[in-house]
């Protein structure tokens, strides 16, 4: 842009047309005289979008032409004049009127003896960004009265229920009760993690350089007794290789993805879970193998969509899965699926190497 500029203003001050190439750009110019900062040329996109009059420019100074031009952004043009008078690029977003209101997007550069201060409508995007912020705030506080509704419910059911004693219910009667007993449970582990997935994914990002197989080790041993529980073993194969993760959101995903390994696993067959880290052109690849039930190949499009449930009569919520692509993402990572040679399924996820 600045070669642009530079190369325009430049060729046409020889020939008169300096003005009408400001006038007729359809976003807005201002050119300054580097050493005294007043203005030479305003073009007509911001005189109409302002309501200006040129003449009442002239001669002014820096922090008069800011008072004239953008009263309602003030401090934040008076700063983009101070990188002027240093010659150094800038760029900010400026409030230019409350009545219909209008913002815009104004980026400093400069030729030999001028600054040029560039001028495009960015209300739509504001607005769209303003909106959009307002929705969130309104879907934050209608999750939180849900789940502290829907937990009330659920705590006064369960008083109900244990005032139940299954010792003297008939068999019919127990049949119910039982019915009820398990509706609750599942109601409870809706909850409980619609509630963690909204934390997860709300919460801050900080990515820094991880030792990614010194997590991995981490969580191999927090898994340790529910691995012995079901005979089962977990395989890691990798150097000491460092990707830009957020720990906790790294966590959360392979606690995830180890535990369905283990809740998925086949009855015929001992539980392996393979992991493999390595670099792929200046990304770490992490890979995690199981062979357990796997899923049909048609169900592969579906398994990171909310609520998807590919095995019936295995407890879960359906929003694991969606939940590790969220945070991925949020990473900067990618994450997909395949079936395996064993049957089983293979998680590969890539994020950014340390730099």
């Amino acid at each position: 842009m600045r070669s642009f500029f530079t190369d325009q203003i430049a060729s046409r001050k020889t020939d008169g047309a300096n003005t009408d190439f400001f006038a007729l750009l359809p976003f807005g110019l201002i050119e300054r005289d580097l050493k005294s900062g007043e203005i030479k040329r305003i073009n007509n996109f911001l005189v109409c979008l302002l309501d200006l009059v040129p003449s009442n420019l002239t001669g002014k100074s820096c922090d008069e032409t800011a008072l004239l031009l953008f009263p309602e952004s003030i401090d934040e043009y008076s700063k983009l004049l101070r990188y002027q008078k240093i010659k150094e690029p800038y760029r900010v977003h400026l409030k230019a009127r409350s009545n219909p209101e209008i913002w815009l997007d104004c980026f400093l550069t400069f030729t030999d003896e001028t600054s040029i201060e560039v001028f495009c409508d960015v209300t739509s995007e504001v607005l769209a960004k303003r909106e959009l912020q307002k929705k969130t705030e309104e879907l934050e506080t209608f999750s939180k009265i849900l789940s502290h509704d829907i937990k009330g419910a659920i705590f006064t059911l369960r008083g109900f229920i244990s005032l139940l004693n299954e010792e003297t219910l008939e068999p019919q009667l127990l049949k119910i009760f039982s019915g009820i007993k398990r509706s609750e449970e599942k109601i409870s582990r809706i909850v409980d993690s619609c509630m963690e997935f909204y934390k997860a994914i709300n919460s801050k990002i900080e990515l820094k350089p991880v030792s990614v197989p010194s997590l991995i080790r981490r969580e191999l041993d927090f898994f340790e007794s529910e691995l012995m529980a079901v005979n089962g073993t977990c395989i890691l194969e990798s150097e000491d290789i460092k990707a830009l993760l957020d720990e906790a959101s790294f966590t959360i995903i392979l606690r995830n993805l180890i535990s369905n390994a283990i809740k998925f696993r086949s009855e015929d067959r001992k539980l392996v879970i393979k992991l493999r880290v390595f670099e792929v052109s200046k990304r770490v690849r992490v890979t995690v193998s199981d062979n357990g039930k796997g899923v049909k190949k048609d169900q592969l499009n579906s398994l990171f969509k909310p609520f998807s449930r590919c095995h019936s009569g295995i407890q879960g919520t359906g929003l694991g899965l969606n939940l590790v692509k969220k945070l991925v993402e949020r990473m900067h990572g990618e994450i997909s699926c395949e079936i395996n040679d064993e049957g089983g399924l293979t998680f590969i996820l890539e994020f950014l190497a340390k730099i």
